[in-house]
């Protein structure tokens, strides 16, 4: 008697798709310089869990969004740095899972980087005894 062996193999495919849409996201921490960018995850994740995030930028009249991390990140929040004062931005954010990157959030309310309502900055000019002070980008001068 003689036994013949055989190999089965057996595949299985988890079908899954980008995830959706992040909800638009929202601005805080809001400088003359930086942002900080804040958002959920998305409703959908395609049927994978979201491995990251990309955020870009958008100025007035620009043509293309920037993209501001190059690679994904892990977790929903991005300060953003180097912004031109006087400036308006908008931000949007994509999810990622293991099918790909998902679609552009809506864009978050355009905000102007500026200084923070309520502060004072001082500047002391000793060469001519002069004291700068700036309050709402008001300019006092003593």
């Amino acid at each position: 008697m003689s036994f013949t062996s055989h190999t089965i193999y057996v595949f299985f495919f988890i079908l899954s798709d980008p995830p959706g849409r992040c909800r638009a996201p929202k601005i805080s921490n809001v400088s003359q310089t930086t942002m900080t960018v804040n958002w959920s995850a998305p409703d959908n994740d395609g049927g994978s869990p979201v491995t990251g995030y990309y955020v870009e930028r958008h100025e007035p009249f620009a043509v293309k969004w920037q993209r501001l991390t190059p690679q994904a990140i892990s977790h929903p929040q991005f300060t953003c740095t180097d912004l031109i004062e006087g400036t308006k931005y908008e931000f949007r954010v994509l999810a990622e899972n293991k099918a790909g990157v998902g679609p552009p959030s809506d864009p978050s309310e355009s905000v102007v980087a500026k200084a923070p309502y309520g502060r004072f900055y001082f500047e002391l000019d000793l060469a001519n005894l002069n004291l700068c002070a700036t309050f709402n980008n008001v300019i006092f001068a003593f």
